[in-house]
């Protein structure tokens, strides 16, 4: 988020009387344990790696789609 966006946040969920956070934690703080857990994901086979991005191994996993109710079948990307 940008810092504007950030700074406005806290205002506009106290005009809908939400409480404020008492942690507000920033993805960007954490960048070096989310590249370990993508590489221990990857290492376990549950990702893999393809022009530098990272996708989950649907097949590593033989619940996927459970609570969805759609096979791993309906989740393919079938070309038109």
């Amino acid at each position: 988020m940008q810092a504007a966006d950030i700074s406005a946040d806290p205002q506009d969920m106290a005009a809908l009387g939400c409480l404020p956070p008492s942690v507000e934690p920033k993805a960007t703080d954490f960048i070096p344990q989310m590249i370990e857990t993508i590489e221990r994901i990857i290492a376990n086979g549950h990702a893999y790696a393809v022009g530098g991005d990272v996708f989950f191994e649907v097949d590593s996993l033989p619940g996927y789609g459970r609570l969805s109710g759609r096979s791993q079948e309906d989740n393919r990307y079938t070309p038109v």
